[in-house]
């Protein structure tokens, strides 16, 4: 399943964010990438790492294994979303 994801996140262009997620980056840098992540992670164009972290501010972000299946983040959510970008294509 990630492996689908991340061949179709690097189809679109758009690897490099869920590689930010992934290491926590995307919640270090300035406002506006924090929000792309946030976007995409409701869309589910990304979804979060297997570990939590914390962000710049020192909020907790969860791992995807500690949400609700098919929620925000998760991997369900991401491979939904993926699955129906192709069926659109």
């Amino acid at each position: 399943m990630i492996d689908f994801i991340h061949e179709k996140q690097k189809e679109h262009e758009c690897y490099w964010m869920q590689e930010m997620v992934t290491n926590g980056a995307a919640w270090f840098m300035e406002g506006s990438i924090g929000r792309v992540a946030m976007a995409g992670l409701t869309t589910g164009e990304f979804f979060l790492p297997e570990v939590g972290c914390r962000d710049f501010y020192g909020n907790y972000v969860p791992s995807r294994d500690e949400l609700e299946p098919g929620s925000k983040g998760t991997l369900d959510n991401a491979y939904q979303y993926w699955s129906e970008v192709i069926e659109t294509i």
